[in-house]
């Protein structure tokens, strides 16, 4: 009996070490010391274009469809979309080859190992059918795939991503996928509530890419709130954004002292909550379920900053695209916006927006930042707040700069020139008597 015990103990400890360096093999083959892919980092205004264009067109045409849709990509729209993304989720980059009757999409996820950089390589074919997406000689790394695998996998990710029941209804509004020389096309039907599931994608993502902040939606929705009364209370004019910011950072003090809450918690809510009222279509649909009935009923605040509306939204969605990914993407994307401006179909490059940009982040940093300046913020904005506390003077800034203008005067955003520029916005920022405070800091 103890000969037996023994014996099937050892076969137990064979059969473990078997099933462990069968997966740190299947790791090896997996992990790639280099991405399949990478994406070039400078974005050019016809990429942009096209990208913001591309899912903009995509999100009016399913966010509210009843019926199903068909929505189609060419692949150079596509890859301007992944070049986006990777500008948002610099682990992230990816693109697509449309030939003989199949797209074959290669996504690279880049990790790390012991330290060391190591990439996730991901490809597989995406080919004509119906009723769901049918994905064919896929890989991971250097391990091939059957297609039954390949489209199983798929569907794990999906379902992983927007949750298994959600993600499952999803991958069942699918109901015919066709490949051309142009591009995709997908018929689909989407299914109720598809709002929401953006909303827990795109927490979901941030939080795989270890970008994540959590949203307490119930703190936001009282901000929400708390705008719906400022508004309905003014007349329908343009008001300063010094006025809204201020109202926001008294209500923040007093749930602060009132219940104890974490400053920095209640001053992202609040202004995250000013970025949906301002635009609601960008910013609502990562927090799932709020309440958006009296906001909807109530007319948009015309918000200035600087006398400019223009200049007012770039603060505010800087602000919360600095908190929707915490560093670096919010002026990315403000960049992004500039270089579309250049073209001829655009208002031109304007380095007061870029201004106007910065001056948000800087803002949203000092606001969400734990420790002590956020609630000095909270004090200072309840003891009366000018549009000169936070934003600068644009004497001498240059605006209205064409592509062919901008290229002659500063090359390109790399260029030493561009750097002086944004140097001077950055001393004129510190000069400001808040967001002098994030100089300080550091």
């Amino acid at each position: 009996m103890k000969r037996g015990l023994k014996f099937a103990i050892k076969i137990g400890l064979v059969a473990l070490a078997a099933l462990l360096v069968s997966a740190c093999g299947a790791l090896l083959l997996a992990l790639e010391k280099t991405p399949a892919y990478s994406i070039e980092p400078k974005l050019t205004s016809q990429q942009a274009r096209e990208a913001t264009q591309f899912i903009r067109r995509v999100s009016k045409k399913i966010i509210n469809a009843k019926h199903p849709v068909l929505i189609e990509a060419t692949a150079s729209e596509i890859n301007d979309a992944f070049t986006l993304i990777n500008r948002s989720y610099s682990g992230i980059s990816g693109r697509v080859d449309i030939a003989g009757g199949k797209a074959r999409f290669s996504l690279t996820i880049r990790t790390s190992v012991f330290t060391q950089a190591a990439y996730l390589n991901l490809a597989a074919n995406l080919t004509p059918a119906k009723d769901r997406l049918d994905w064919q000689r896929g890989s991971i790394g250097k391990i091939a795939l059957s297609d039954w695998l390949s489209r199983f996998l798929f569907h794990k990710t999906v379902e992983l991503m927007v949750g298994k029941r959600y993600g499952r209804r999803m991958l069942a509004g699918i109901r015919e996928i066709g490949v051309s020389p142009g591009g995709v096309a997908i018929l689909f039907d989407p299914p109720p509530g598809l709002q929401a599931g953006f909303a827990a994608a795109a927490q979901r993502i941030s939080y795989y890419s270890g970008q994540n902040i959590h949203f307490a939606g119930d703190r936001v929705q009282h901000y929400l709130d708390h705008l719906v009364d400022v508004t309905r209370s003014l007349p329908k004019q343009a008001v300063s954004l010094s006025r809204y910011l201020q109202s926001l950072m008294v209500e923040s003090r007093r749930q602060t002292r009132q219940h104890h809450f974490p400053a920095e918690r209640e001053n992202l809510s609040a202004i995250y909550a000013l970025a949906i009222q301002t635009a609601p279509g960008a910013f609502r649909h990562f927090i799932a379920d709020l309440r958006v009935r009296r906001l909807n009923a109530t007319h948009q605040p015309r918000l200035t900053l600087g006398g400019r509306e223009d200049l007012a939204k770039h603060f505010i969605y800087s602000a919360a695209l600095h908190i929707l990914a915490q560093k670096g993407v919010s002026f990315s994307l403000g960049e992004t916006k500039e270089i579309m401006d250049a073209d001829s179909g655009g208002s031109g490059f304007s380095f007061a927006d870029i201004a106007a940009d910065r001056a948000g982040i800087r803002f949203a940093e000092i606001a969400i930042e734990p420790g002590i300046n956020a609630a000095i913020l909270q004090r200072f904005c309840a003891a009366g707040l000018r549009e000169a506390h936070f934003f600068p003077p644009l004497t001498g800034l240059p605006e209205g700069l064409s592509e062919r203008e901008f290229r002659g005067q500063f090359s390109d955003i790399t260029s030493v020139a561009y750097q002086k520029m944004l140097a001077e916005i950055d001393s004129r920022l510190d000069r400001t008597p808040i967001l002098g405070m994030r100089q300080t800091a550091q």
